[in-house]
């Protein structure tokens, strides 16, 4: 059962988070910092540290969790779709209320469903880094695979540039131009995990810098399994492998300043050629030509993560997989998004509309985001100090402890029993049932928030009945009592009351 798993799945966790704690309080302690550790929850509240590892369960998916919060905190919007940028994925969360959408069937934690409440995450392949491919008919698509932009390699280690202009000027092309692996850790002490052509390559990188991939591939081995042995690595976390990316795209367009725009702009070149299927050499600035592919790439950004988020709306509050149904993807999401004022009209228009701002963090956003608000008709909020949301999200947030009471019907409506912690109790009335199960939540939820570490405790309880209409009377199936208990996390001078 659900509930199994997930007691298991957070005894699993003890221990990892134990380690955690005692490694951040003895860093506290080495600067003589004596204020209360707290941990940040899947659903964006706070926990104190002793608390949390009773419960470590409940801490999963809290990084994506603080963001939210603390995007909300930045921008000081109510009522938003946020949206978290990095350089492999891009999450969605939608705000209602000043706080983020908990998931209703509970976290998946690798594949298995628990009972834990955390922000509803919608999480997309797509981020600054994600690879740049081309498939056999020349079309372009990005990510999910994560790399090193070919901008930034070459900026620290300016010795790719030559082998770039190497395979810029050779009269032909190959499927690894602009390509380049570099070993990531040391792998010796785990050396017997490890294949032996799995080690072979590994041998290769080691000692020195990036390696142009093709060289990693010799004649008398098989490259598909070469390939699926160089992912595994990379997976693995021993390998990265650096190519063109939209980071690489947005240099050549001066968009970005921040690494090496020459190797963007060689890599642009060869992605160029590879497209075209020619052996001819393109015009060594490589300014046109390059500069139109480029613009591809950045409105093929813009187009997948307007996409992401249209599939987050839609699945969330529509109950709509839009990746189920790729024709209506394409004839309206897709349209929609990439239309402009210049295109002649079509017999059908289509436009989409996000009626709530756009709140976005992450280094890309500035990049792509602008576009991707205009073709939403939509406000983009790119808060100040952004980069350091998640951080603020774990300093802003607040104790919150909920607790739900049962109460069904027994011996044919006679009896209404109420299921607490402590036990069983019955009722002649139902009122009267629902008055024990409210007192008890709101007992037992601010017992939980103080012990959470909460000081100066609001409580807060609800009563949902379910009937049901059975040969025209109306039959009590169940009544549930939600009680939610919130404070603020004790201070170092706050008595703290148990």
């Amino acid at each position: 059962s659900r509930r199994a798993l997930t007691a298991a799945l957070n005894a699993r966790l003890i221990s990892v988070l134990s380690e955690l704690i005692r490694a951040v309080q003895g860093m506290l302690a080495e600067r003589n910092i004596r204020a209360p550790l707290m941990v940040v929850k899947g659903d964006g509240s706070l926990v104190d540290a002793a608390f949390a590892l009773e419960y470590p369960i409940e801490t999963i998916l809290s990084g994506p969790a603080a963001s939210v919060v603390g995007s909300l905190f930045l921008s000081k919007e109510n009522d938003a779709c946020v949206v978290d940028m990095g350089g492999t994925t891009t999450d969605i969360a939608l705000v209602q209320g000043g706080k983020p959408l908990l998931n209703r069937d509970g976290a998946n934690v690798g594949g298995w469903q628990t009972m834990v409440q955390a922000v509803q995450i919608h999480t997309f392949g797509l981020g600054g880094d994600s690879e740049v491919h081309l498939d056999e008919s020349g079309l372009m698509d990005l990510g999910p695979r994560r790399l090193v932009p070919l901008s930034r390699l070459a900026q620290e280690n300016p010795e790719v540039l030559k082998d770039l202009k190497r395979q810029r000027d050779r009269p032909v092309t190959s499927r690894y131009d602009a390509r380049f692996a570099l070993l990531q850790r040391s792998w010796r002490e785990r050396q017997g995990e490890l294949a032996e052509s799995q080690q072979r390559i590994l041998e290769r990188l080691e000692g020195s810098g990036p390696v142009v991939l093709e060289s990693l591939f010799r004649s008398t081995e098989s490259q598909y399994l070469l390939e699926t042995q160089l992912q595994r690595l990379t997976t693995l976390g021993y390998v990265a492998i650096s190519g063109f990316t939209p980071s690489d795209a947005a240099h050549v367009l001066g968009m970005h300043r921040s690494w090496s725009r020459e190797a963007a702009v060689l890599g642009a070149e060869l992605m160029l050629r590879r497209r075209d299927g020619q052996g001819i050499r393109t015009d060594r600035t490589g300014s046109g030509s390059a500069e139109q592919l480029c613009r591809e790439v950045i409105r093929r950004t813009v187009l997948q993560a307007g996409r992401a988020l249209s599939a987050a709306v839609l699945a969330e509050r529509y109950g709509f997989n839009l990746e189920s149904a790729p024709a209506v993807r394409e004839l309206f999401v897709d349209r929609a998004l990439l239309q402009s004022a210049a295109d002649p009209p079509d017999l059908l228009g289509v436009a989409l509309r996000l009626n709530q701002p756009l709140v976005a963090i992450g280094a890309p956003v500035r990049t792509y985001f602008p576009d991707v608000a205009r073709s939403l008709q939509t406000r983009l909020v790119v808060p100040e100090h952004a980069e350091v949301a998640n951080a603020v999200g774990a300093v802003v947030g607040s104790i919150m402890q909920s607790v739900r009471v049962l109460i069904t019907p027994q011996e044919n409506g006679e009896l209404f029993r109420v299921h607490c912690e402590d036990g069983v109790h019955d009722f002649g009335e139902l009122e009267e049932a629902a008055r024990f199960a409210l007192q008890a939540a709101e007992k037992r939820a601010e017992q939980l928030a103080r012990k959470a570490g909460a000081v100066s405790v609001n409580t807060s309880a609800q009563r949902r009945d379910k009937k049901a209409t059975v040969a025209g009377e109306q039959l009590f199936i169940q009544c549930v009592v939600a009680a939610t208990a919130t404070g603020r996390p004790h201070l170092a001078h706050d008595p703290l009351q148990k």
